[in-house]
């Protein structure tokens, strides 16, 4: 599973790396740019949006390697660009492959975490994290050493589909519940309303991504102009935000074995709020980079584990809940650039940076959606129901302690999907009703 987690993070930051040769390449402008990089960021909105219940009808064994040998492939399309017709058009194919890619993964991750009964959620999204340094390198590496863009592209692509390729067996090989319980049936129901908690789980993951990508954009130039800090003190400060995240992705599953998610995310936003708080109201070249280093390292672990929740929140339409929370997620990095961009025109880039801190905050009181519908009952009628499921020789899952820590880390609702261990009694009889 690392592979593909790699694979995600390595495509669009060696894609990235080229963009001033493919600029020159295609002889677009600007704004034309613009218009391409649209296009790759819509590619996967509509993608992942459309692509939800193909995630519950088939094989993660299947969808997963699929999605990125096409993301790996495409990745050479804009190396052949030569137009704005052209770049549009690949850098959709593109977007729309990795869009794919990533819910897909996650998707396999989370149903992996749910049949390990441990956190492992943050530890893929930290290997994305570095396959998307080491591709910012390899691109910048390419740079120094006179390589084309099309040999670039190639020589990338033929180490990713590599992976692609060989890291298909260690994919859990268990369809989705949907395709294995429910008959098919050919309703057109893509684009109905979302149900409210993945609705609010949606919005809670766009605004982490949109903090993500002020970070990524505005940190080294905050640093840069309304600091008055040097090239090197704003190099680090865009270093600091990203080493940060990376480390806090390194040890995230530890901390929500140790607290819970709710606890984890809740605690990061509110660290990372007031790092952006800090950064802002102490314009000076340490405080900054101290602020910044504090955004990273508390959204290091939100988005793993919104998505998590969304996976779980109904097993039977795992892939459709978490292909609506990505796709509302993916309108944080298209509405952030815009809007921050208007702010800092009219106010200032201190007044606008403002705009993703209160975001962040938001975050910290909507954390609690991802405690499940069963961890929020009373616990003295939790302990009677447990109770009375050992007498009736029915174990639920979450008797244990083991277990019950591990619907907590995973968070689908009893409710909906709650199961029985087998038991050799076969007292049918005394199975509890609810």
């Amino acid at each position: 599973m690392y592979a593909y987690f790699f694979v995600t993070g390595s495509v669009i930051s060696i894609w990235a790396s080229r963009i001033p040769a493919i600029k020159r390449q295609t002889g677009v402008d600007e704004g034309e740019l613009s218009i391409a990089l649209l296009a790759l960021a819509l590619g996967g909105v509509v993608t992942i949006r459309l692509m939800g219940g193909l995630l519950d009808r088939f094989n993660g064994r299947i969808i997963v390697p699929a999605a990125a040998l096409v993301a790996s492939i495409a990745l050479v399309a804009p190396g052949y660009a030569t137009n704005l017709q052209q770049l549009t058009l690949f850098l959709l194919l593109l977007g729309s492959s990795q869009a794919l890619l990533n819910v897909s993964a996650n998707l396999q991750a989370a149903r992996l975490q749910r049949e390990w009964g441990r956190p492992i959620m943050v530890s893929f999204h930290a290997v994305c994290s570095i396959g998307g340094g080491l591709g910012a390198i390899a691109g910048t590496l390419c740079v120094r050493a006179g390589l084309d863009v099309t040999t670039t592209f190639i020589g990338a692509s033929s180490v990713l589909t590599l992976l692609s390729l060989l890291g298909r067996k260690w994919l859990l090989d268990t369809p989705a519940l949907a395709a294995q319980r429910a008959p098919a049936r050919p309703r057109f129901r893509r684009f109905a309303l979302p149900r409210g908690r993945i609705l609010l789980l949606g919005v809670l993951a766009l605004c982490c991504m949109l903090a993500e990508g002020a970070a990524n954009d505005w940190s080294a130039l905050y640093t840069r102009e309304m600091v008055g800090g040097s090239e090197t003190a704003a190099s680090a400060t865009y270093a600091a935000y990203a080493t940060m995240m990376a480390a806090g992705r390194l040890i995230g599953d530890r901390l929500v074995a140790l607290f819970g998610p709710v606890n984890v995310v809740r605690g990061g936003s509110l660290l990372a709020s007031f790092g952006l708080f800090f950064a802002l109201v102490l314009p000076l070249q340490i405080p900054v980079i101290i602020g910044f280093a504090l955004v990273g390292i508390g959204l290091s672990g939100i988005v793993p584990q919104v998505f998590n929740a969304a996976a779980n929140d109904n097993p039977e339409r795992s892939g459709r809940d978490l292909s609506t929370v990505t796709a509302i997620g993916y309108f944080g990095p298209l509405l952030g650039p815009p809007t921050i961009g208007f702010l800092a025109d009219r106010a200032g880039l201190s007044v606008a940076l403002l705009f993703p801190a209160s975001l962040v905050l938001f975050i910290a009181l909507g954390a609690g959606t991802l405690r499940t519908a069963e961890h929020r009952e009373p616990r003295a009628l939790r302990r009677s129901a447990s109770s009375k499921s050992l007498r009736t020789g029915s174990m639920r899952l979450w008797v244990p302690p083991l277990r019950h820590l591990s619907e907590n880390i995973n968070g689908h609702r009893s409710e909906q999907s709650e199961e029985t261990l087998p038991n050799n009694n076969h007292h049918d009889s005394g199975r509890e009703t609810r």
